[in-house]
């Protein structure tokens, strides 16, 4: 991600995608991107198909789905997104899986889903789990509403190259929206073999922080 230009939000109509929707709104105004909001309907699972054969179940979903791209383009009017491309849209499916989908056709860039609280227990909640986990672009899990001013992203790195993409996407998103960025690396002194292995423990050398200004300016 070079630049923050399309975001994908899931919004559920509960608490967390109210959430979630209000933190893509302020992503979007500050970095000029489209926003297109999307609301996933689950279809019935197969054993109340199968206890319920006569039951209009495509039909009735069908008309759940209408009523919520109403409900969509009837929020995409409102004045906070007077300033903002909106697209929206109402599907049948996987929640995750949809999410997906539309960001692949819709070439997005960034996924926003809520924290569910929902799910005890779980991580995170399962939509927004197998969303961080499956997804082809950065995925933002909001918890909270955005402040108005500047953001700050905390950028955790190792050195490798995982965490160098990793640091990337942190800085196009502060480039793209404004605010800083701080990287972070923590020093991991730990015990080679320890007692619970059946052996002395045997302490890594001490490394400072200093010690790191190297690899530092090689990342």
């Amino acid at each position: 991600m070079t630049k923050l230009h399309r975001i994908v939000v899931g919004h559920n109509f509960f608490p967390d995608g109210e959430v979630a929707l209000r933190a893509a709104t302020v992503l979007a105004e500050r970095a000029d991107a489209a926003l297109y909001i999307l609301h996933v309907v689950e279809p019935y699972p197969l054993y109340q198909k199968i206890r319920f054969p006569t039951l209009p179940a495509e039909a009735m979903l069908e008309e759940v789905v209408l009523k919520m791209r109403a409900q969509l383009t009837e929020l995409a009017t409102g004045q906070e997104f007077a300033r903002l491309h909106v697209e929206t849209a109402a599907r049948v499916g996987k929640p995750f899986v949809e999410l997906i989908k539309a960001c692949r056709n819709w070439r997005g860039n960034l996924i926003v889903v809520g924290a569910s609280t929902r799910s005890e227990g779980r991580f995170l909640g399962s939509t927004g789990e197998r969303v961080l986990r499956k997804a082809p672009v950065p995925v933002l899990i909001a918890k909270r509403a955005l402040p108005v001013g500047p953001i700050t992203v905390l950028i955790p790195i190792d050195f490798s190259p995982c965490s160098k993409q990793a640091a990337e996407e942190g800085l196009a998103l502060v480039r793209g929206v404004g605010g800083r960025a701080i990287f972070l690396h923590v020093l991991d002194i730990r015990y080679i073999y320890p007692a619970a292995y059946g052996a002395e423990a045997v302490l890594l050398p001490s490394v400072a922080p200093e010690d790191l200004e190297p690899d530092w300016q090689d990342f």
